[in-house]
């Protein structure tokens, strides 16, 4: 899926459902089980940007695991993307900021990332990515949460910092072979579950078809 955040010289797309004007935001929230406390789930996406994008002058992000309660203003974890083709896998947690890993990225070309998350109060907490399926890299044994919460739900978009005169235009980034599992976890066949949402779809709407499938699967034929 791609997702968009238009910009010119007469309006732009903003942050919606919000009055922030510093930022634009384009997502596709995760459904199913969330990420809770002490429990470690492996996020994945195949991703690229338009081969012209312009950047930021600021934040940038294309994953989030972002909070559900407790202070959830700021995601824990991020796929950043910075100018000067570089991309970082890297954690705001109630403590200090940490890096877990960093690669190279050039707009345009597809990238595989997987990225494996402990989230833990204390320090048995973890951040690992993969790129390209290249071994694990990143920090473990770390305090990994944001204060208060105890339960995550990942988010793949494109967020960015909107700043007058910074380069910015119709950009994209684009995702696909979307996945979140938890370790350890049978892996779950949602076709059933997907065709059922597809077509409430086509007779409603996506929003009918989302509230509705996400709650009840259909019955197996």
């Amino acid at each position: 899926f791609r997702l968009t955040n238009p910009f010119n010289a007469e309006w732009w797309h903003g942050d919606p459902d919000t009055k922030n004007k510093d930022r634009k935001r384009a997502e596709a929230k995760g459904l199913g089980p969330h990420e809770r406390d002490g429990e470690t789930f492996i996020y994945t996406t195949t991703w690229r940007t338009n081969p012209g994008f312009r950047g930021t002058a600021g934040f940038c992000h294309i994953f989030q695991l972002k909070a559900l309660n407790g202070d959830n203003g700021a995601p824990l974890v991020t796929l950043s993307l910075h100018n000067g083709g570089k991309a970082t896998v890297e954690a705001n947690p109630a403590g200090k900021k940490i890096i877990a890993r960093e690669f190279p990225w050039k707009p345009g070309e597809w990238l595989t990332v997987r990225i494996r998350i402990r989230t833990s109060t204390t320090a048995a907490g973890e951040l690992m990515a993969s790129v390209n399926g290249d071994a694990f890299q990143g920090r473990t044994g770390i305090e990994l949460s944001r204060p208060g919460a105890n339960e995550y739900r990942p988010k793949w978009g494109f967020y960015r910092k909107a700043v007058v005169g910074a380069p910015m235009g119709d950009d994209y980034v684009e995702h696909r072979e979307v996945t979140a599992e938890k370790a350890g976890a049978a892996m779950t066949d949602n076709a059933a579950l997907e065709n059922h949402a597809r077509a409430l779809a086509a007779k409603s709407s996506p929003a009918a078809a989302i509230s509705t499938s996400s709650v009840t699967s259909p019955a197996t034929p």
